[in-house]
């Protein structure tokens, strides 16, 4: 939001790691630590603080790969 970008907030949640969404409230940044190595999928949606999250969400591929 580029009017208002102090009131967005994020959620988000790592498919085959979390068991829902994860409040990110007003940070833009999240670590996850201890992953097995496997393939997941980072999610990311936001609002405006109204309450109301925006209908899309923005994903990246994620592939831990075991030490050698």
């Amino acid at each position: 939001d580029y009017v208002a970008p102090d009131r967005v907030h994020y959620a988000y949640r790592l498919d085959g790691f979390d068991s829902g969404w994860r409040e990110g409230g007003m940070r833009r940044a999240t670590t996850y630590t201890n992953l097995r190595p496997g393939r997941y999928t980072f999610r990311v949606r936001a609002t405006r603080g109204d309450g109301a999250w925006a209908t899309g969400e923005t994903t990246l591929a994620i592939r831990v790969v075991p030490p050698w």
